[in-house]
């Protein structure tokens, strides 16, 4: 049991290099930008509590989880809401049921939708995002939705760069999109680490459009990315049955349907995560600010910034500092960086680090 537990936790880093195996207990992990809190006690208590359930398979419309999510957002109904295991499989299972042949994403962006698209064999092309605007989304943005584009996806706050895209733009490339015929597939994982959400999420506007499908889940804001759990919110229920379609019945699990359901209850986590995730936040812009290193996205719960020194990620690196990798983001190079907001120790070893190097003028 000692061994098999030692391996669980040499696991992939989560800076994008897949090959490179890391001993979890040596390094600060800053390259994985889950919630720092970690996983609610609500949801494991529930874990635990209800093991005599994982001998039945599971509910396949995973019906009361896709209550307490409509309950949860208000103004959505449970028939509006299709459970799924992760993100990931939510962007599989779309492209699978619309089968695109063209489709547009940012750059850059979570490449993932590339990689789904392409496996689809669609056609992908890129609206590039400019460093001179901070790589902001802008209203450029609607000139390159022609009425060609089959699917767009769109992350809000956007992966990497941490920016988010204002309610009058969301609202017109909405409405661009369903001019269009176009499949709007807005990406909100990391719209609950904002200030306010509310501001910004486009699952208000499910009841105008059928041609939208939000994504959101568990993955970063409850960090369980371990088990598998994520939803789309649409007003197109035949869209939802084509969705459900493309995979297999059973993708939820029990304990993660379990775990879901507790952690949408627990109020108390949400609120110390936003209190945590704006302290820390504020601490790191602070010091960052003294070193001279400004930072471009900040809204969610990592930051976006150019490297301050060459070779930045290979040197933290030595320090057992993993950066995001942001090397594999159609549009970025090494010159940039990603780092999530982690717990207060982690983040003064960080900045202890980055300061070591600027002063010392040795990179």
């Amino acid at each position: 049991m000692g061994n098999g537990s030692s391996l669980l936790k040499k696991l992939f880093n989560g800076n994008g290099d897949k090959n490179e195996v890391m001993n979890t207990e040596d390094i600060i992990d800053l390259s994985v930008n889950t919630n720092p809190l970690g996983m609610p006690k609500s949801a494991k208590l529930a874990i635990t509590r209800e093991m005599e359930l994982y001998a039945q398979y599971p509910d396949p419309q995973c019906t009361a989880l896709s209550e307490r999510i409509a309950q949860h957002y208000s103004g959505i109904s449970a028939k509006q809401v299709l459970c799924v295991s992760g993100v990931d499989d939510a962007i599989y299972r779309i492209i699978a049921a619309q089968q695109p042949r063209k489709a547009l994403i940012l750059a850059p962006t979570y490449e993932d939708y590339e990689g789904a698209l392409r496996n689809a064999g669609c056609a992908v092309t890129y609206h590039f995002l400019q460093k001179e605007e901070k790589y902001q989304t802008t209203e450029t943005i609607l000139d390159s939705l022609t009425h060609d584009i089959d699917m767009f996806f769109l992350c809000n706050p956007n992966n990497p760069t941490g920016q988010v895209i204002e309610r009058k733009l969301l609202n017109q490339i909405v409405d661009k999109c369903q001019e269009n015929g176009t499949i709007l597939v807005v990406d909100e994982s990391f719209i609950g680490f904002l200030d306010k959400p509310e501001e910004y999420t486009a699952k208000g506007l499910i009841h105008a459009y059928t041609n939208l499908i939000i994504l959101d889940g568990f993955t970063k804001l409850y960090a369980m990315p371990g088990l598998r759990l994520g939803f789309c919110i649409s007003n197109n229920e035949e869209l939802l049955g084509k969705i459900f379609a493309a995979g297999q019945p059973w993708n939820v699990s029990t304990p993660a349907q379990v775990a879901g359901i507790a952690a949408l209850k627990d109020k108390k986590y949400l609120k110390e995560t936003q209190e945590v995730i704006l302290t820390e936040k504020k601490w790191l812009l602070n010091e960052l600010s003294k070193l001279k290193i400004e930072v471009w996205g900040s809204c969610a719960n990592y930051l976006f910034f150019p490297a301050p020194f060459p070779n930045t990620r290979k040197l933290l690196r030595e320090d057992n500092i993993l950066l995001r990798n942001c090397e594999n983001f159609v549009g970025l190079n090494g010159e940039f960086c990603r780092i999530a907001i982690r717990a207060h120790h982690e983040n003064e070893e960080f900045i202890a680090a980055i300061r070591r190097h600027v002063i010392s003028g040795e990179h």
